[in-house]
């Protein structure tokens, strides 16, 4: 979790601090953090043998299965 909100964080401060006047968008920075959350929580996942199910709804119990 504090992989998360440090990466979050850090890359939050940067585009409001000189990315967007960059040229970087809101939906790419948006679509930035989502793929380098999902990075982080499949990283972690995978080193507990977790996998998860993006398409599906986190309550589906499906969403997390064990490798």
């Amino acid at each position: 979790m504090a992989s998360i909100l440090g990466s979050g964080l850090s890359a939050t401060q940067w585009w409001t601090d000189g990315g967007r006047e960059q040229g970087v968008d809101d939906k790419f920075f948006a679509a930035h953090l989502l793929e380098t959350t999902w990075g982080i929580i499949d990283g972690a996942g995978a080193t507990i043998g977790v996998a998860f199910s993006r398409g599906l709804p986190f309550s589906h119990p499906g969403f997390a299965s064990r490798r």
